[in-house]
């Protein structure tokens, strides 16, 4: 009813109840789902930072391969293929880990999710 433009009052009337038990009933409605879409929007960032965590896992082997920078560092040859593997791995794990950044809002001026865990 509320969501069709009808008033407390008008609410009330229908019901039989009184406009000041109708607030109450419409408030905490009004409560529950703000507190769901939170919960559901908690929930779509846990599991898109956990998607991110496991693409970072899956590219961290190739991208810090320590033979492979060993072998450069000592003036061996490596081959493209290698380091053009490494660079791109290296380049999906910075984009995983600045997503994940975004997901937890800690980027300068955006202290949300600082505040919201020190609840």
């Amino acid at each position: 009813m509320e969501l069709e433009g009808c008033s407390a009052s008008e609410i009330a009337a229908q019901l039989g109840m009184t406009p000041g038990a109708v607030g109450n009933v419409l408030s905490k409605a009004h409560r529950q789902r703000t507190e769901q879409t939170a919960k559901a929007i908690d929930l779509h960032r846990a599991i898109l930072f956990e998607r991110a965590e496991m693409i970072i896992e899956k590219f961290a082997p190739i991208a810090l391969d320590d033979d492979l920078f060993e072998r450069i560092a000592r003036g061996e040859p490596a081959s493209a293929t290698s380091v053009n593997q490494a660079m791109r791995s290296a380049l999906i794990m910075l984009a995983a880990t600045d997503f994940q950044c975004r997901l937890l809002g800690l980027y300068p001026g955006n202290d949300k999710a600082l505040r919201r865990g020190q609840k």
